[in-house]
């Protein structure tokens, strides 16, 4: 098991990862019912790839877990920020494939998308901070 190799001190609270994915689930699975809202998670990568705290999706699962008040579980921030970095990477290819009308290959990544945050949301498997580590491991050596 990789183990990830933290380039800053900061931490965030995973409750808030999974239910932002959770959230990000059911925008990406709506996107094959509605195409437009496909934008919205769009610039939510965005901006969340840019500063986590103007991101609305992060505004509204912070919100909800101070509500409930679940205690945080603090993690690593810094893979997660690569990992949303490559969300936002995707979401730019899957604009393209989508503008160039690519269907097939538009379908077949927002899949592998919607898997790779399922993954995160109820498995804590983080794809992005798996990729994270391996760079970090290549780095280091």
């Amino acid at each position: 098991m990789l183990k990830t190799c933290p380039i800053s001190n900061t931490l965030i609270d995973e409750n808030v990862v999974r239910l932002n994915g959770f959230f990000t689930i059911l925008v990406l699975i709506a996107t094959f019912f509605y195409l437009p809202i496909f934008y919205f998670i769009s610039i939510d990568f965005l901006i969340r790839s840019v500063k986590v705290k103007y991101s609305p999706s992060v505004f509204v699962s912070k919100n909800i877990i101070n509500f409930f008040k679940i205690k945080a579980i603090p993690i690593d921030f810094a893979p997660k920020k690569f990992a949303v970095r490559m969300g936002f990477t995707i979401t730019l290819v899957l604009l393209l494939l989508n503008h160039f009308n690519y269907i097939f290959f538009f379908d077949a990544l927002l899949i592998f998308f919607i898997l790779a945050v399922v993954g995160e949301t109820f498995f804590r498997f983080c794809l992005g901070c798996k990729i994270y580590s391996l760079i970090n491991t290549i780095k280091s050596k």
